[in-house]
């Protein structure tokens, strides 16, 4: 087929407004003589000869036939979707490998990845995975951890709102998967994107993080920020361990100035740079860590001409 070979939609069910009998799935034979169900179709007694007591076939369970036929084409053709449906899959004996079904929330579909699949997708069932997903979850949080359920770990931005009293972790499936996840709580702690058994990546307020999940852990998909003072004197630490730390001082012409780092790095500083605000003295800065290497720097402010205090803003990097 070709896609010029499409039909034409549905626009309205056919009888609509005609005259129709609601078609049972039990059998009618016995119960109204000639009557269609979804068990007989059309039973014999239509296909007996009229001169041996034969009924004709009724116009109106003609009519109800085709409606409902075409009443599910119509809501296909408008491209409608069906959630989980625990009646029809005790009918149908579960849903066919490959099957899609609507979320509840309607912003998604799940996708059934084992046949004869008669388990809800949002209640615990396994063999299912989120085969299209948009939105957010706004997930609170305070003083306990928390499991994300099915239906909230399919959408892929995850909003942890609340005010943190301790650390705290949030649970994901152990499933192959990519979250945004934006830490809009307040308070002085963190909270842990991992599975159950994974180690997974802590997340500071007022951050957010880019994860994925491989199908055992929870996994930064890039350098995310785990802890960050965003004030004068500052800093930024990445999941990688990369450290980030700035500030502002008043630099002395005639002495050395002492800047003590906002947080000590744990292993090694790269470099330091500054910029002198203002600079009418023709101030060169030399920078000296010496003893002071991993907690702070001493700077000295050579001026070619003047002796006026200068405003200096430096920069530090390190892990």
């Amino acid at each position: 087929m070709q896609l010029t070979d499409k039909p034409s939609k549905i626009a309205l069910p056919f009888a609509n407004a005609g005259g129709k009998r609601t078609i049972p799935v039990a059998s009618q034979i016995g119960v109204v003589a000639g009557a269609a169900s979804f068990t007989d179709g059309f039973p014999p007694l239509t296909r007996t000869d009229l001169y041996i007591g034969g009924i004709p076939p009724s116009g109106l369970d003609m009519n109800g036939v085709l409606f409902d036929a075409t009443s599910l084409s119509r809501w296909q053709s408008a491209g409608g979707g069906f959630p989980f449906d625990s009646a029809f899959v005790a009918d149908v004996g579960g849903y066919p490998k490959g099957a899609k079904i609507l979320r509840s929330d309607g912003v998604g579909y799940w996708l059934n990845t084992v046949d004869n699949n008669s388990t809800d997708p949002e209640s615990g069932g396994t063999g299912w995975v989120s085969d299209f997903a948009m939105g957010e979850a706004t997930v609170a949080m305070s003083g306990a951890n928390v499991t994300l359920t099915a239906l909230q770990a399919a959408h892929p931005i995850i909003r942890i709102t609340g005010t943190l009293t301790t650390n705290l972790q949030l649970f994901f499936p152990a499933i192959l998967g990519e979250w945004l996840i934006i830490n809009d709580a307040t308070g002085a702690f963190t909270v842990t994107a991992k599975t159950a058994t994974g180690t997974g990546v802590a997340i500071a307020t007022a951050t957010h993080s880019q994860v994925y999940g491989d199908g055992a852990n929870i996994v930064a998909s890039s350098p995310s920020v785990t802890s960050q003072s965003l004030t004068t004197n500052g800093y930024r630490i990445n999941s990688d361990g990369f450290i980030e730390q700035w500030g502002t001082v008043t630099a002395s012409i005639s002495a050395d100035t002492a800047v003590v780092f906002p947080i000590a790095f744990p292993n090694a500083l790269f470099s330091i740079t500054g910029q002198v605000i203002n600079n009418p003295n023709n101030v060169i800065l030399v920078f000296t860590t010496e003893s002071e290497l991993l907690t702070g720097f001493t700077m000295n402010a050579m001026a070619t001409s003047g002796r006026t205090a200068n405003t200096v803003m430096w920069r530090a990097i390190g892990y």
